[in-house]
């Protein structure tokens, strides 16, 4: 059973925050893409945390990838979200990336974790 005050929360009008990139904006005009995404934030602050990473990932040409990293992930969690991965030693993810995850699947007889991403170019 769900507490009061869990309820009560899960209840309420959905509040927007929205972030622009006067940048693009000015390159791309009234073609600019826009983004809409929803989370359980319960901060602005945290909001336009995730929202200035989103907009940094979808600027530029992108690309599917297959990211295999080590121990178990839940995959259903993050799909349809920007994750960081970071792989030492690999040329694209060594320093970190920020990736779109589309899906993938848990080899749980090896304890690696297959991320189907799209990544900046």
């Amino acid at each position: 059973m769900v507490d009061s005050a869990y309820a009560e929360w899960l209840q309420l009008a959905e509040r927007s925050l929205v972030n622009e990139d006067a940048a693009q904006t000015a390159k791309w005009g009234s073609l600019a893409e826009s983004w809409t995404a929803s989370s359980a934030f319960t901060t602005e602050a945290a909001a336009s945390a995730e929202a200035g990473r989103v907009m940094s990932f979808v600027k530029g040409p992108l690309v599917e990838d297959r990211v295999t990293v080590a121990g178990r992930h839940d995959v259903a969690a993050v799909r349809g979200r920007v994750i960081s991965v970071s792989l030492g030693g690999d040329a694209a993810y060594g320093n970190g990336l920020d990736v779109f995850c589309l899906g993938g699947d848990c080899d749980h007889g090896t304890g690696v974790t297959h991320f189907d991403v799209l990544r900046r170019l």
